[in-house]
């Protein structure tokens, strides 16, 4: 993919939609952390103006779906555009959210289909979707955000809405304006 890819579905104007999907290689856990530390800032701001947030990492790709009933108004979808593609990482929420994770890969690895089917996925592609507990534990920060920053970039970005206002062009700028090679946000 060399370029921003963005899909509008002209149906169902009476619900808003809007789906990221970001294309990214299977990295031992690199991408199911940087979605749970996306998603982790996301949630509360979309719970507060009624939005629902699915977020997942697969085979090749992470995905934010966001839905809700009512339009998003521009302010929170530049809101959206930032916490996706312009994220900042502080090493006390890494930490605590390394924890999450190994938590949901615990979990994960309990349900015997969940289990193998990880198993053959390393197996067969030499690395896994959610990573192995000691693998995310062993992550260090630096090599999380130069993941991101190589991979949240609009040549890996697939856009759909049912809402051709959240394509806007202050919104689609962020996904390239002001990425820096490195980005963490100071220790407080």
């Amino acid at each position: 993919m060399n370029d921003l890819r963005i899909e509008i579905l002209e149906e169902r104007k009476d619900v808003s939609s809007l789906l990221f999907l970001i294309e990214v290689p299977l990295q031992d856990g690199k991408s199911h952390m940087v979605e749970h530390l996306i998603a982790k800032d996301l949630l509360p701001l979309l719970a507060s103006h009624g939005f629902q947030l699915y977020a997942e990492s697969g085979l090749g790709y992470t995905l934010f779906h966001i839905t809700g009933a009512e339009p998003l108004t521009h302010d929170l979808l530049l809101q959206i555009y930032q916490s996706i593609f312009q994220k900042t990482f502080s090493e006390e929420s890494f930490q605590a959210e390394k924890n999450v994770v190994a938590e949901e890969i615990k979990k994960d690895y309990e349900d015997p289909h969940r289990y193998i089917g990880e198993r053959m996925y390393r197996l067969i592609l030499g690395s896994s979707v959610l990573g192995d507990i000691s693998q995310v534990q062993q992550l260090p920060l630096p090599q999380v955000v130069q993941f991101y920053h190589r991979y949240y970039v609009t040549g890996n970005t697939v856009i759909v809405t049912n809402h051709d206002a959240y394509v806007c062009s202050p919104c689609v700028s962020l996904i390239t304006e002001g990425r820096s090679a490195l980005t963490v946000a100071p220790r407080h």
